[in-house]
């Protein structure tokens, strides 16, 4: 089944829901379940994206939004390391979040003393990264 599946929407866009309906109602039912897997509460929303960076640009416009509206911060900030996804930054930029970068080890991990001193009231977003 999921072959079918892949077969019918590799033949399309699926960010046209008018495309695939049943996508729209995928998208529901597996936010849903996600919801429901981290303990959101009844107001907890979410959406489906396909990958790569049009899902982190969709994050950082979400971060940006939650953070105003929820924390009233006004200029928001992104803080990521540096061996994070360039799509990142360029998110940050599109949704007009300042970008903190933290460097990291020779051994590629965060400098978590860096990071924490980075975070202040207008962090409105942390991203990490775990690099193979």
């Amino acid at each position: 089944m999921v072959c079918e599946v892949i077969n019918i929407t590799l033949k399309g866009n699926n960010l046209h829901f008018t495309n695939y309906p049943n996508l729209v109602r995928m998208e529901i039912e597996v936010g849903k379940f996600i919801i429901d897997l981290y303990n959101g509460s009844a107001d907890a929303r979410g959406c489906w994206c396909p990958g790569g960076s049009y899902s982190n640009i969709t994050a950082c416009y979400a971060a940006r939004e939650h953070a105003y509206h929820e924390n009233y911060i006004t200029s928001p900030e992104l803080i990521m390391c540096v061996n994070g996804h360039p799509s990142l930054e360029k998110g940050a930029k599109i949704a007009k979040m300042k970008t903190i970068i933290i460097e990291t080890g020779p051994d590629y991990r965060v400098n978590v003393k860096k990071l924490l001193a980075a975070i202040n009231s207008n962090t409105a977003c942390i991203c990490l990264s775990a690099p193979s």
